[in-house]
């Protein structure tokens, strides 16, 4: 009953559906940000596992992440779900998907699978890398915004992404650690706050990397953002960051 239907519309017609899940009693309800994203001073509606219809308003989004919050308009009996810790997941733990891929206003649908990488770094919808959980349970259009969740009930991660093409059976969560961070900041400021930027796209020089391109292992960058305080000054492109504050860097975890 947490997983709800998300249906984006406005005036000239536009459509989109999605999935959601109802984060707090009073009603907020986390969904993806890239769902209203072509529509044009959307407005929502959440149906309910029950057949229930509420009005929502948009709360805040954040496109890096790829979270929104919604707010149920005079909503009742509402039941949120159980947000676990996605740090305690388990490379080989069994997950279950649950979304509404056939549509806003039909049943959800459940899907299994197992933890495929715990966290790893991927770009999706954004031009930043986040650090996600990679699963290989079915995730369909409509279900994005919809819970993954373990075997205790719990929500370990929003899901929203499927890679397309020669990859099969690949899919992406944001883990909830990220996920209570980002919401509790939306619907407090409408806004992330405190969020660090350092300005810099890179890779990373693993181990053969470094062997066959004779430059030391850690992170090559590739480029600066010009509104990074980095750039103009000393550091340039093609330098390799080998250490933070002492500690050596081998990779971008």
């Amino acid at each position: 009953p947490s997983v709800v239907g998300v249906y984006a519309y406005n005036k000239n017609g536009k459509t989109a559906y999605a999935s959601g899940v109802i984060y707090s009693k009073d009603g907020y309800v986390v969904t993806n940000d890239h769902v209203y994203a072509d529509i044009a001073a959307p407005k929502f509606k959440i149906f309910m596992s029950d057949g229930t219809v509420y009005n929502a308003t948009y709360v805040a989004g954040d496109a890096r992440s790829d979270l929104a919050v919604l707010k149920i308009t005079n909503g009742a009996n509402l039941k949120p779900a159980i947000f676990g810790n996605s740090n305690e997941i388990t490379v080989g733990e069994t997950v279950v998907a649950i979304g509404r891929p056939n549509g806003a206003d039909k049943a959800s649908t459940i899907s299994e699978g197992i933890i495929s990488v715990a966290s790893t770094r991927a770009t999706i919808n954004s031009n930043y890398s986040n650090r996600l959980i990679q699963t290989d349970t079915a995730t369909n259009p409509g279900s994005s915004g919809g819970a993954l969740c373990n075997l205790y009930g719990q929500v370990v991660g929003i899901t929203f992404a499927k890679l397309v093409g020669d990859y099969e059976g690949v899919s992406y969560a944001i883990p909830t650690t990220t996920v209570k961070k980002i919401v509790t900041s939306l619907i407090e400021n409408k806004t992330v706050k405190n969020r660090a930027k350092l300005g810099i796209s890179y890779y990373d020089v693993d181990a053969v990397s470094s062997e066959v391109l004779g430059i030391p292992r850690g992170l090559k960058i590739s480029e600066i953002d010009k509104d990074s305080d980095l750039y103009g000054k000393s550091v340039k492109i093609d330098d390799v960051i080998t250490h933070i504050n002492g500690q050596q860097i081998t990779d971008d975890g």
